[in-house]
């Protein structure tokens, strides 16, 4: 929370309140993420392949935790 994204510096990875700028989200769309990963590869969506990304329904769960301040409770 608050941490700059390796991958986009200009996101912070989770940025309490505001889901559409923190990176997680773009991640777990798979849009708007970085051509590269932090080790050099190219950047994919959460979670990587083969694993099968989030539905709809949890990532609307994360970004209303995120604009709900991103408690850690």
């Amino acid at each position: 929370v608050g941490t700059a994204s390796k991958q986009r510096p200009e996101l912070s990875i989770i940025d309490p309140g505001k889901p559409e700028e923190s990176y997680i989200i773009n991640k777990l769309r798979g849009m708007g993420i970085a051509e590269k990963s932090s080790t050099g590869v190219t950047a994919t969506r959460m979670p990587p392949p083969p694993g099968a990304p989030l539905c709809e329904e949890k990532i609307a769960l994360i970004e209303a935790w995120i604009l709900a301040g991103a408690a850690n409770d």
